[in-house]
């Protein structure tokens, strides 16, 4: 059975002893002189005293009582405890999965030794539970004992975005029960957590650049830098095309600022990469991107409406790859009721009944081409008379009357206007702009070309890949290391985690390649971050809980009050 102490500060107490030792050392020697005679003292030289000096050690029983006294005494305050080996705790180390903390690895492994060490004392038998924050990721792990645990510390791997630890935390507390322990440990200082969550935070304040994003234009490239800091800072960029010889740029960076790198794309490359100079973290210092390709858009307008086709022709010049075409991918057609038209896969069809409907307010349903697009203010009367079919799913309502309906069909979808465009402030209504915007990139992106593009770890493919598999994927990560799989279907396929060219192909048919770069930018912000141990009244408390008290605390009193006797007793008959 193990001993501890409930409250191990007073065992400073034991410095009494060598105080007691000290005083005994102190005390002066008595001077015998024999004499036949009392008037012979006057004939003794006087003795100058000066005060105690170091001269002897008085050895007695009065010494070793007070020696045992101080040694009751600080047994006592210190309250010990006899640890019960059939005692069980259950721990719940919920681990940020935020990229983050991928800066603190050595503190995360160091903090976690320290720690686990001091909760397997606090009972007889200790289970272990890791879990990522992340619930969409894999390494929940169950340990039976220490040495397991740090085991699947070292296993664990931090590559997700900036999410919520509330799920997880529930899940833990699920796996320990009511009397177990959860702890969410970090990179910052999280407050107000559910589930009886404690807050353990590894991190500190660090200085830290990375990139932000590129675009392209004018036959150039442009990235964005910033730079999280107090001070400003010059970095080196190395900038490589396929396999030419580097360039190097020096950057000036500033607190708080973004800064911007631009030069010309070649006229033919497979893939490049910018690369900054190493700091605190190294997933956010490279940015790899391919030649750009954008899928095109075909698009046709068969309008008698002048205002109405003048209109379109600006809206479809705000889509990227959109292209007037006798052959269109997308046409704009006008009339009323809406007709069949063949070998069309998708169209915008404004109708123009004859007879309106009352002005009412506008209501939106759920939706991705409605979503967080904001209606109040538009003004329109929807036309009477619309015969709504099984498969149609409204998008607005004005009132009773459907506003905007998405139709599909065999050849494409259609998105059906059911209301009077003069008569409206579509034309400059921003939440009507981005809805029509939308449903166009969808329509674009629905086309099986192939696209080069930008895109950020983790994030949903930018569109939807509805082809039969199997698909097969290559990834190239910032080592020149090469990892290829084989996906069954195209909703399976997912963005990777790291940096790095990700190919896709169906085939020897390319689908998608992609330069893939770490876009968080608040990941690589360290400003508040800060250390937060767990409280040490915490794992005094766990032990005391699966502790015993030591039964033996009267007779320690019975002795402490014998001791202080014997040490009365012996210092009066000293002087007798």
């Amino acid at each position: 059975m193990g001993l501890s102490f409930a409250y191990p500060l007073a065992l400073w107490g034991l410095i009494g002893l060598p105080l007691i030792v000290a005083i005994h050392f102190l005390q002066s020697r008595n001077r015998y002189e024999e004499v036949s005679s009392l008037f012979l003292l006057e004939l003794l030289p006087e003795e100058t005293r000066s005060g105690a000096v170091f001269s002897y050690l008085r050895n007695g029983v009065q010494l070793w009582m007070q020696l045992l006294a101080v040694l009751l005494f600080t047994l006592i305050l210190a309250r010990p405890m006899w640890l019960h080996q059939e005692s069980r705790q259950s721990v719940a180390v919920v681990l940020d999965s935020s990229v983050s903390m991928r800066a603190f690895t050595a503190e995360l492994m160091t903090g976690m030794e320290s720690l686990s060490a001091d909760l397997t004392r606090s009972a007889g038998k200790t289970e272990w539970w890791v879990l990522p924050s992340d619930p969409g990721r894999p390494g929940l792990a169950q340990a039976a004992d220490r040495d397991q645990f740090l085991q699947a510390l070292e296993k664990f791997e931090a590559l997700s975005g900036p999410h919520s630890p509330r799920n997880a935390l529930q899940r833990a507390r699920q796996l320990v029960g009511p009397e177990g322990l959860v702890l969410l440990v970090s990179d910052h200082v999280a407050e107000d957590l559910p589930a009886g969550a404690l807050a353990i935070s590894v991190g500190r304040p660090l200085e830290n650049s990375g990139f932000t994003g590129i675009r392209f234009e004018g036959g150039g490239w442009q990235a964005s830098v910033i730079h999280f800091g107090k001070e400003s800072v010059q970095k080196t960029v190395t900038i490589q095309f396929d396999d030419q010889l580097p360039e190097e740029r020096l950057l000036t960076l500033n607190p708080g600022a973004v800064t911007l790198l631009s030069g010309p794309l070649p006229s033919e490359f497979k893939h490049a990469r910018l690369r900054l100079e190493d700091d605190a973290t190294l997933w956010d210092n490279a940015l790899p991107f391919v030649s750009p390709l954008e899928k095109p858009l075909a698009y046709g307008r068969q309008l008698k409406d002048p205002g109405l086709t003048a209109w379109v022709e600006k809206l479809m010049q705000t889509v990227s790859g959109a292209v007037a075409s006798s052959t269109p991918q997308l046409s704009w057609r006008e009339g009323w009721p809406v007709r069949e038209v063949p070998d069309s896969p998708a169209e915008i069809w404004w109708l123009n009944g004859e007879e309106s409907a009352g002005f009412s307010l506008v209501a939106a349903t759920e939706d991705p081409l409605t979503a967080d697009l904001n209606w109040d203010g538009f003004l329109a009367l929807p036309f009477k008379g619309f015969l709504m079919r099984p498969e149609d799913e409204v998008l607005l309502w004005m009132g009773a009357e459907p506003l905007v309906i998405r139709r599909p069909g065999q050849t494409g979808t259609r998105l059906l206007m059911n209301f009077d465009f003069d008569t409206s402030n579509a034309e400059r209504f921003p939440s009507m702009l981005l809805l029509l915007h939308r449903f166009a990139k969808t329509q674009r992106d629905l086309q099986p070309l192939p696209c080069q593009t930008q895109l950020e770890t983790r994030q949903q493919l930018p569109f939807p890949i509805k082809a039969e598999g199997p698909f097969q994927t290559t990834f190239m990560d910032l080592h020149g290391q090469v990892q290829t799989r084989e996906v069954a279907t195209g909703p399976e396929l997912r963005v990777p985690d790291r940096p790095g060219i990700w190919t896709v192909k169906q085939g020897e048919d390319l689908i998608l390649k992609a330069g893939v770069f770490a876009g968080d930018v608040a990941e690589g912000n360290f400003s508040q971050a800060r250390p937060l141990a767990l409280p040490e009244t915490l794992v005094l408390a766990q032990r005391q809980r699966n502790s015993q008290s030591d039964f033996l605390l009267p007779l320690w009193f019975l002795l402490l009050a014998l001791t202080l006797g014997l040490s009365w007793w012996s210092e009066k008959r000293g002087r007798g």
